[in-house]
């Protein structure tokens, strides 16, 4: 999710100011906070993981009661299948385009009932550190691209599997812990419980 000054806004078009200010949601995530709904017929918006963003009024519905998540969570391979071959989007959270961190949040609302932070420095930071022996399928692994030195974040699976969202494979994809360290220093394995 990007979020503009509305001081930038100011002089573009209806069209661009409309394209800055885009946030990522869908009908079933949990309620937002509507922080101000001073321009524009915008809103901005605090998402349950502190993340802040504008969203057009007109899309939002007033709550007596907060909503939590999802009553139903999905089993692993059932979020996995739902998710696997899903575009690419930096900064993207839906089965319309996700990136790494997106997943991840989405893999612990969807199957854990948790809410995690958005970013993946923030993921890794949020949670325990563990050795290399301690690794289990769920924790998060830490990763830094090697030409590009930018974070990454992927869910361990069973059987040495990544399950993460990247920009080589222009999506989703499930591939071999040895693969993906062919790209990517591994920086650490964080559980969050």
């Amino acid at each position: 999710m990007w979020v503009k000054p509305i001081r930038l806004l100011e002089n573009l078009t209806p069209q661009a100011r409309d394209r800055n200010r885009s946030t990522q949601l869908t009908k079933n995530d949990p309620s937002v906070d509507l922080l101000s709904e001073a321009y524009d017929g915008w809103g901005m918006v605090r998402l349950a993981d502190g993340t802040v963003g504008w969203v057009e009024m007109k899309r939002l519905e007033r709550v007596d009661h907060p909503t939590r998540p999802h009553e139903v969570l999905l089993t692993s391979k059932e979020f996995e299948e739902r998710y696997l071959g899903v575009p690419y989007l930096h900064g993207g959270t839906t089965r319309e385009g996700i990136d790494c961190s997106g997943l991840t949040s989405r893999y612990f609302s969807h199957v854990r009932g948790m809410t995690i932070p958005r970013h993946s420095t923030d993921q890794w930071k949020a949670g325990r550190s563990l050795r290399d022996d301690e690794r289990e399928p769920g924790d998060l692994l830490n990763l830094r691209h090697r030409e590009k030195t930018t974070d990454h974040v992927g869910l361990l699976l069973a059987d040495g599997k990544v399950f993460h969202a990247c920009l080589f494979h222009s999506g989703v994809v499930i591939e071999s812990l040895q693969e993906v360290l062919k790209r990517y220093d591994l920086l650490g394995t964080t559980r969050l419980s």
